[in-house]
């Protein structure tokens, strides 16, 4: 109000204020004050400095990290398909203020590179979250032909279980979050590992195979832990929807095994008659030339070669991004080691490498068991002071 009354409303710092006002009501929980305030700020420096300054791009960003966070946590969103639209609407504003920000700021300004990764990290959450709302329809639909309604109403929206997402789409959202890490990686701010750490690292693993990408800070490590989560949701979902698609080719070559099989028991006296009958509605198949069967061979090889590829590449960005983290938090129990820890667990079941993922899980263990312990210590110590104190004072 100070700020109205001093400058008037059509004025930069109104704008300002405005946006202030709305990133406090987000912290606060308060999503619809807060996109109202966005507006208010978008609408001033609409006026003001015009659409493609950077100022505007800045708030275009906020409020696509309000609609972000709405997916997320917003309780008052009840169908998966609002949640979607919310996140689509969040692609297209981040996608105008990368552009703004792309012209205004340059590609390595810290405001573009964090537009950049908050696109890439939504279009991420869109593909990785579609193929999960898929997954569940499918369980749905299996649980239904049993008899069974499905528990979510949610999943069987015709938004949310649309089609698989493209390659396309994949690609797009792979290509925002590598773009992100290589500019982090190019422009290193924020803390980092100290230089001493990193070459006695790189001495060790000079003779080895391992390829460092250079990853020393925390933004880099936060990028390059995006960047694994999206290679391992991409490869796993590919290989889910072959697993599907087999399961589905079996259960259809039983039902027309089952339904040839009556045929023959209840129709013995009219063989010729039906088995034309058979052709003309539904005439056999061409069979695949050698040529077409080849060509799928390879695309099939080609696919799996690729999902190890990915995730390869994403177990290669989660022990680096690990490294880094422990170094530069100074502690193998801190929340964000603690959590690459269990990611990289995971994705090595999913690789196989039991043995090595449940090493890892057992030393997640181990680093909560010392959280406890020293917390349990630091208790134990308060009591013991305090009764010393009290005998004293006796």
């Amino acid at each position: 109000r100070k700020t109205v009354d001093y400058v008037g409303t059509d004025h930069p710092s109104t704008a300002s204020a405005y946006n202030n006002i709305g990133l406090m009501n987000k912290q606060m929980g308060h999503y619809s004050e807060a996109s109202k305030a966005f507006q208010q700020s978008m609408d001033i420096y609409k006026r003001m400095v015009g659409i493609d300054h950077a100022s505007y791009a800045g708030v275009m960003h906020n409020l696509a990290s309000l609609l972000l966070t709405q997916v997320h946590h917003d309780e008052t969103l009840s169908s998966e398909s609002k949640r979607m639209e919310y996140n689509q609407e969040a692609c297209d504003l981040l996608s105008k203020a990368y552009d703004i920000r792309l012209g205004e700021l340059g590609s390595t300004h810290a405001l573009t590179v964090a537009t950049q990764t908050s696109l890439g990290m939504a279009l991420a959450s869109q593909v990785m979250h579609h193929a999960s709302l898929r997954e569940r329809k499918v369980k749905q639909e299996g649980t239904s032909s049993d008899g069974d309604e499905g528990d979510d109403d949610t999943v069987s929206d015709d938004h949310a279980t649309h089609t698989t997402f493209s390659d396309s789409q994949w690609d797009l959202a792979e290509e925002h979050l590598r773009k992100a890490l290589e500019t982090a990686l190019e422009t290193p701010r924020g803390k980092q590992v100290p230089e001493e750490q990193l070459r006695a690292r790189n001495s060790k693993i000079s003779s080895s195979k391992q390829q460092l990408r250079g990853i020393k800070t925390r933004a880099c490590a936060t990028a390059a832990q995006n960047l694994a989560v999206f290679l391992k949701t991409r490869a796993t979902t590919i290989v889910r929807a072959k697993e599907k698609q087999q399961e589905e080719q079996e259960e259809a070559e039983k039902k027309k095994q089952k339904a040839s099989s009556n045929n023959n028991d209840s129709n013995s006296d009219d063989d010729d008659d039906d088995d034309l009958f058979s052709d003309l509605m539904d005439p056999p198949k061409p069979k695949k030339t050698r040529q077409e069967l080849l060509k799928e061979m390879a695309q099939a090889k080609q696919r799996t070669k690729l999902e190890q590829t990915w995730l390869g590449e994403a177990r290669e960005l989660y022990e680096e991004a690990l490294w880094v983290r422990a170094a530069i938090y100074k502690s193998p129990s801190h929340p964000d080691v603690m959590s690459t820890k269990y990611s990289l667990a995971e994705l090595l079941e999913v690789m196989g490498e039991m043995e090595a993922s449940q090493h890892l899980r057992q030393s997640i263990v181990h680093d909560y068991g010392d959280v406890e312990e020293r917390e349990d210590d630091d208790d134990d110590d308060g009591d013991d002071d305090g009764e010393d104190d009290a005998e004293t004072k006796k």
